[in-house]
């Protein structure tokens, strides 16, 4: 397939098709957490105690093929991903009515990796302010999610964003290598 092609477009970036089997796992000292078992049988392994990386990717625009691949790649990795809801000038959503007042913090609340992938638009988006700062605060308080973000160079973030560059890791920007370095934390 090749990037932006129709089938490639996530229309919910939530949703995983031909996902692989998920597994709920529960021990005596934790609470329960995901952990997938491949189509082949294999149990993931990755920097978050062999469990499926829970990734939010956090972005103005699902369409946009840097965001295609990533997606894309995360989900050859058997990753459960989930994301900011659809741009409205992309089409509906139904989470949006709740998104700012509850939505947000509930879906970065449930996730292990918070990656914001910057194209056109991110940074001069209060939707994606809202979504990065909730999940510092959220990092800040109990270092959960790890906090990740893809962009195209290394310019400083606007003075609005500041704040949260000492938290963020740095993404290679080809979408296999960033995952490598988020689910197994190869930089």
């Amino acid at each position: 397939m090749r990037v932006g092609s129709s089938e490639d477009k996530p229309s919910d970036p939530g949703s995983i098709p031909g996902a692989s089997t998920v597994i709920s796992t529960t021990c005596r000292c934790c609470t329960p957490r995901l952990q997938y078992v491949s189509t082949t049988g294999e149990r993931g392994v990755g920097t978050f105690g062999g469990a499926a990386t829970r990734v939010f990717l956090s972005t103005v625009n699902s369409a946009h093929p840097r965001v295609v691949a990533l997606l894309r790649a995360l989900r050859a990795a058997d990753q459960l991903v989930t994301g900011s809801p659809l741009n409205p000038a992309l089409g509906d959503d139904p989470r949006w009515p709740d998104w700012y007042r509850h939505g947000c913090n509930v879906a970065v609340e449930g996730v292990d990796a918070f990656v914001a992938v910057v194209t056109d638009g991110y940074t001069s988006s209060t939707w994606m302010m809202c979504e990065l700062d909730t999940a510092w605060r959220l990092w800040s308080q109990r270092r959960r999610p790890l906090l990740f973000m893809l962009k195209q160079n290394d310019d400083p973030l606007p003075l609005g964003f500041r704040m949260y560059e000492a938290a963020i890791t740095l993404l290679p920007m080809d979408g296999d290598q960033a995952v490598a370095a988020l689910v197994l934390g190869r930089a």
